[in-house]
């Protein structure tokens, strides 16, 4: 009789003491807005642990419906972490009304990727194209049995935490952004806004190549004008900008509610700082090549085609250009359409005060 008394004060201790556990064993789950251009909206999916209770995440579907009067074909633009060894290839799986961030474990218990407690973790970018830009997102999480967590163990099984939803205008809040440059080397960027309901501040984004690394070019973001439904015309100058250089420039919008979602990229060829006439390339060449050149200042620009006894063949430009990098090309014919012969001839360039001259070599 005792001992069965203590076993049933053992069992009951046990439950007790494993009820908490299995409690604590939450998934918080949220999106981010990263992109949202009136084409596409793209929104990063985000976990972390509420608590402890488990460690690693093992297999998952991350499941949400969205407004399908607005948003249409969900796909996977990018995998954060769970795309390689031990997990197959990230899905994302598009259920007509409802969307899921499928993860597929393959390794062992103490293999998969540690989930901090208190720190969000990226798990994938999905991307959406932008059906009625006049409708809202409305992604909200599913908590029904669609949506499953395990632990790396393969058993553990993960609940819902707290799954926060989104819902945010489709429609682009910039209009327009612009990029100048001036004779110094500065370049000037422009944004117009449609509507800055939720905007807090912006900051303006630089970087050498259109998919290269980024640098943001303000300490603190530029102040909204004010939270209404008008727009306003802002304007940045870049006085770091090189002369001959291209660059590329994204708007950051950051909102009242600590969302951030950029615009652009738009290039600027910024002026170069010398006169300048390129080898043509091909060279030799048939049937036709191309002549690069460079202007620094607004100047009046003659380029023409001469023969090595100094007869004008063809002129190729004639006209006031600003400052900037160009290109021209040559098909081989002179002024009245003929065909030239094979041979040498001489590219020149003339802008202002400033003439250079270059040998080709036209081969039939």
């Amino acid at each position: 009789m005792y001992k069965k008394m203590f076993f049933i004060i053992l069992i009951s201790l046990i439950v007790s003491s494993a009820a908490p556990l299995l409690f604590s064993q939450t998934i918080d789950l949220q999106f981010v807005v990263v992109n949202n251009d009136g084409t596409h909206f793209d929104v990063k999916v985000q976990c972390k642990r509420s608590s402890t209770g488990w460690d690693n995440l093992g297999d998952a579907n991350f499941a949400f419906s969205f407004n399908t009067s607005g948003l249409d074909n969900p796909v996977l633009l990018a995998a954060h972490g769970f795309n390689s060894a031990p997990y197959n290839a990230m899905t994302v799986t598009d259920n007509i009304t409802w969307t899921s961030v499928n993860i597929d474990y393959t390794g062992s218990d103490g293999g998969g990727t540690a989930i901090p407690t208190g720190t969000w973790t990226d798990v994938a970018t999905v991307r959406f194209d932008v059906l009625d830009a006049g409708q809202t997102s409305n992604l909200v999480w599913k908590t029904d049995a669609s949506f499953s967590c395990y632990d790396d163990d393969g058993t553990t099984n993960v609940g819902q935490g707290t799954c926060t939803g989104l819902d945010v205008s489709l429609p682009v809040s910039i209009n327009t952004i612009a990029a100048t440059g001036s004779p110094e080397g500065h370049v000037t960027v422009t944004w117009e806004t449609a509507s800055e309901a939720s905007a807090l501040g912006y900051k303006v984004w630089r970087s050498d190549h259109k998919n290269g690394n980024y640098t943001c070019l303000v300490n603190e973001p530029l102040k909204s004008e004010g939270q209404s439904s008008g727009g306003f015309l802002y304007t940045f100058i870049d006085r770091t900008a090189q002369k001959g250089k291209i660059y590329w420039y994204k708007i950051e919008e950051i909102t009242v509610d600590g969302q951030s979602v950029f615009f652009g990229p738009v290039m600027l060829v910024s002026p170069p700082s010398d006169f300048a006439l390129a080898q043509n390339y091909p060279n030799p060449f048939n049937p036709e090549t191309t002549i690069n050149y460079q202007v620094a200042e607004e100047s009046d620009v003659i380029i023409k085609i001469y023969s090595l006894t100094g007869r004008e063949i063809k002129t190729l430009v004639n006209k006031k250009l600003p400052a900037a990098s160009y290109t021209a090309k040559w098909d081989g014919t002179d002024n009245y359409g003929n065909k030239v012969s094979s041979g040498i001839y001489l590219i020149s360039l003339k802008a202002g005060t400033f003439s250079q001259m270059r040998k080709m070599t036209l081969m039939r």
